[in-house]
């Protein structure tokens, strides 16, 4: 951008946003305005130049460091009584000089020719497109082996057509002659050199003299497309998968921003995920947990394992069955952890009510609960 471009033209203003604006404002604003600018799919007069209007304001204001020299810059010229018909004046009020700051400071990194006449900037430089952002759920399986979705996304693409030259297919853009190909345009006012941005390219030091069809010249087209990604086995749920390249093209022969792939893990039925590991209460009989027993159990990749109960197995302890939970980025696996809970018959009868009334007269000395009882008496002297 030129210098009278950041005295003259007020961004925050071409966007609708406070001054204040943070990044995220900035970027759901200009996605709003490219939305319902785009020629793609507004054909009303002087959409277009809106459109470019748009898109200049947020490649200067997305930029941090542009920003601030915008902003200096725009403080400067106001106090310095800025542009006007007959070119800058650098006399206040009094008829004094006003230059009693450092240029070089104040501009932040500007070059004085962009001011006063030296050979401006070159064409405007190439705007890296922005970030998309989506959301997948997988299943509880998936995440165990890893797989492949399909993502359709409707939006802002890169022209296949042109391959995002904006020049029908067989021909190439070609260097404006109205300004050499740098993009800008030099003119006199008021005794000084200003460098405008070429009316006749843009700005974009280039001619398209046979637009492509299927994006008006643009190189950039409003499609439905549908990316594959590949889920990796393991993955914790919110992570975030970066897919280079697969988000909003550039503007000006800038490269593709990435598209940001939030993965939703649902939970199981009977797996509980406890980071590499995995949880699973199993029930066990009373005469399994007394006596011991070998017991089927399930593991995640659908089969079962046999799990040897000791006897005398208290109520709630935990076994661990090794390499059966979740793949980790190692390369390696967590194992799974078996948590068993004695089974209390709803429904006894029979022999079996006959022998448990047995065994309840043969312990009724044994009171599992003595030793709190206790305890908790102790506590109150």
């Amino acid at each position: 951008m030129s210098a009278k471009d950041y005295l003259e033209k007020d961004y925050y203003s071409i966007l609708g946003v406070a001054k204040d604006a943070d990044e995220p404002t900035l970027k759901k604003k200009y996605r709003k305005l490219a939305r319902e600018l785009h020629p793609d799919t507004n054909k009303e007069k002087g959409a277009e130049d809106k459109f470019k209007a748009v898109s200049e304001a947020y490649d200067v204001l997305s930029d941090p460091k542009k920003r601030t020299e915008y902003d200096q810059m725009r403080t400067y010229g106001a106090s310095a009584g800025g542009f006007s018909g007959g070119g800058f004046d650098p006399r206040n009020a009094q008829g004094q000089s006003g230059f009693n700051v450092n240029l070089e400071d104040v501009l932040g990194g500007f070059n004085l020719g962009d001011l006063f006449g030296g050979g401006g900037r070159k064409q405007q430089r190439a705007r890296r497109g922005s970030d998309l952002e989506t959301e997948v759920s997988i299943s509880f399986n998936d995440c165990l082996e890893g797989t492949t979705l399909p993502l359709t996304l409707r939006g802002q693409t890169t022209c296949t057509n042109c391959k995002g030259s904006g020049a029908k297919p067989g021909t190439n853009p070609k260097k404006c002659a109205a300004c050499n190909g740098s993009g800008q345009t030099m003119r006199n006012a008021g005794g000084f050199g200003f460098a405008d941005t070429c009316a006749a390219c843009y700005g974009t030091g280039r001619i398209i003299e046979q637009k492509d069809s299927n994006c008006n010249g643009t190189g950039i087209v409003n499609e439905t497309r549908t990316i594959t990604a590949r889920i990796p086995a393991g993955i914790k749920t919110n992570s975030k998968l970066r897919l280079k390249g697969k988000g909003e093209p550039g503007g000006r022969g800038g490269e593709p921003g990435d598209l940001i792939v939030n993965v939703i893990v649902k939970e199981d039925e009977i797996f509980f995920r406890d980071g590499d590991n995995v949880r699973i209460t199993v029930p066990i009989r009373f005469d399994e947990a007394v006596f011991g027993a070998q017991i089927a159990v399930p593991v995640p990749a659908g089969t079962t394992v046999t799990l040897k109960i000791p006897a005398h197995t208290q109520n709630g302890r935990t076994f661990r069955v090794k390499n059966e939970g979740m793949s980790n980025t190692s390369g390696g696996k967590g194992d799974l952890l078996v948590k068993v809970e004695i089974a209390v018959p709803q429904n006894i009868s029979g022999n079996a009510k006959d022998l448990l009334t047995e065994f309840a007269n043969e312990v009724t000395h044994d009171n599992p609960r003595a030793e709190i009882i206790a305890l908790n008496a102790r506590r109150k002297r």
